[in-house]
């Protein structure tokens, strides 16, 4: 009988589903598996650390990017109409608006230096690009784990296995942004299942690779979707209400202003007062 296999959580040390180097002499039994997950391990995994690596690294400057654009982009448009509403003021002096005027101007500015920045490196781009490579790899390990060279002709199919494996990895580590397009763009079938009963696999090692299969492959990826599930059901309970409160609160600052407007229009105090919730209800997201 085989050893009992432990899942791993999907927050555990280990990168994620592609590192079984701390777990090979777990398979000491199934002499076979553990030639095979070594062999991904030394050719699939560094490629896709490297790549998993490089897109984290972008996909988190292209945020910083963006959000240094939206809110510089915003402030801007919030001291455009600050100044308009004191153009309306006719007390308000002209030294009083000229911090509101530097400060729009230098909004402006890093709003677009950000932009420009992210689109001169490209940041997104090379996000996505990486993100598909690393995936390829993970999608390549499981494809080639299960290959019927290795499981109907065993060790004697070993190195033609290992050849393919090298060839198709580094096919992965070379994609482009032209290829990645290409590769989407095409509809190719899913390889088939290995037909099992052409092949003379033995219990033990059938039950080692259907155990491995299922700790790596399915529940892992079971752990991370609902992980990812939890994670954003407990933002969407905090912003989902944001949007219509801020819809009816600049409802209200328009419906106020209105009021003002049409009872006391041709007084100054309500003028002014009219005026901060015209303010109020440009400034709210809607």
């Amino acid at each position: 009988m085989g050893q009992p296999v432990t899942a791993h959580s999907a927050s555990s040390s280990a990168p994620d589903d592609m590192d079984d180097r701390k777990e090979l002499d777990r398979y000491q039994h199934i002499p076979l598996l553990q030639k095979i997950l070594t062999a991904l391990n030394e050719i699939v995994l560094p490629v896709y650390l490297e790549a998993d690596r490089a897109a984290l690294r972008h996909q988190k400057d292209h945020r910083r990017l963006t959000l240094v654009s939206v809110i510089c982009g915003t402030v801007a448009v919030l001291l455009a109409i600050v100044q308009l509403v004191f153009a309306q003021l006719t007390s308000v002096r002209v030294e009083h608006v000229l911090p509101v005027k530097v400060g729009e101007l230098l909004a402006v500015i890093l709003g677009t230096a950000s932009v420009s920045l992210g689109l001169w490196a490209a940041k997104q781009t090379s996000w996505l690009c990486e993100r598909h490579k690393a995936e390829r790899c993970r999608l390549l390990k499981f494809h080639f784990l299960t290959h019927e060279t290795l499981w109907c002709d065993g060790f004697s199919g070993f190195e033609t296995w290992r050849q393919s494996l090298l060839r198709e990895t580094e096919e992965i580590r070379v994609i482009g942004r032209p290829a990645l397009e290409a590769w989407a763009d095409r509809d190719t079938p899913s390889n088939p299942p290995l037909p099992l009963s052409r092949c003379a696999l033995a219990v033990e090692e059938l039950r080692a690779l259907a155990g491995y299969y299922i700790e790596k492959r399915v529940a892992f990826q079971s752990r991370y979707f609902k992980e990812r599930s939890s994670q954003y059901r407990g933002r969407d309970r905090i912003l989902r209400l944001l949007p219509p409160a801020c819809f009816f609160a600049s409802v209200t600052c328009v419906l106020v202003h209105s009021l003002l407007d049409f009872l006391y229009g041709g007084t100054e105090p309500a003028h002014r007062v009219g005026l901060w919730f015209f303010l109020m209800a440009a400034s709210l997201p809607v």
